[in-house]
């Protein structure tokens, strides 16, 4: 569950498949998006889109990641992340 009663598919930087209602891209570029990439991004079966370019996020770049079977693009450049791409 989401931590707003705001429909996901309303909010800025997310789209969502048209036929099923599933988050198909997260597009945050250049907003100081920060914090670390949660893991639980896994979750999202149908993501095939995450770009987080020129954010301020940081950590490591979780292993779960492999997991998003449907992943087609990952655009994580200019960050302050470690480790390597599942």
């Amino acid at each position: 569950a989401w931590l707003t009663p705001v429909y996901e598919c309303e909010w800025a930087g997310i789209t969502c498949r048209v036929e099923n209602e599933c988050v198909d891209r997260i597009e945050f570029e250049e907003n100081d998006l920060g914090g670390v990439l949660p893991t639980e991004l896994k979750d999202l079966g149908d993501l095939r889109f995450l770009i987080l370019e020129r954010g301020t996020t940081a950590g490591t770049i979780p292993p779960e990641f492999g997991e998003i079977e449907d992943l087609l693009f990952l655009d994580l450049d200019f960050n302050r992340l470690t480790g390597s791409i599942p």
